[in-house]
């Protein structure tokens, strides 16, 4: 257990130092789960009970909102990224 904690740390150390914007992506891109899982059950819960949990509501919208956030920042980055290497260097 403490060996494969240890891995993923590594590979996490690994992917901040030479790539961050990768190491970003994935971490927004994983915010889509429990933001999908909430948005849901809040559907479930106000088709089936009318009930609205607005807290909860607030919650899976703004985890949604950083999965969006992450895709545009690593879009715009790699875009400027590509652009750069247009460029002549000199």
């Amino acid at each position: 257990m403490r060996q494969g904690f240890a891995d993923i740390m590594t590979l996490f150390d690994l992917a901040r130092r030479y790539n961050a914007v990768t190491l970003f992506l994935a971490i927004s891109v994983l915010a889509i789960i429990p933001a999908t899982a909430i948005l849901m059950w809040i559907l479930h819960e106000a088709v089936f009970y009318q009930f609205l949990h607005q807290g909860y509501a607030l919650l899976g919208a703004m985890l949604l909102l950083v999965t969006g956030q992450g895709f545009t920042v690593t879009t715009l980055y790699l875009q400027l990224r590509r652009l750069e290497r247009r460029f002549p260097k000199g």
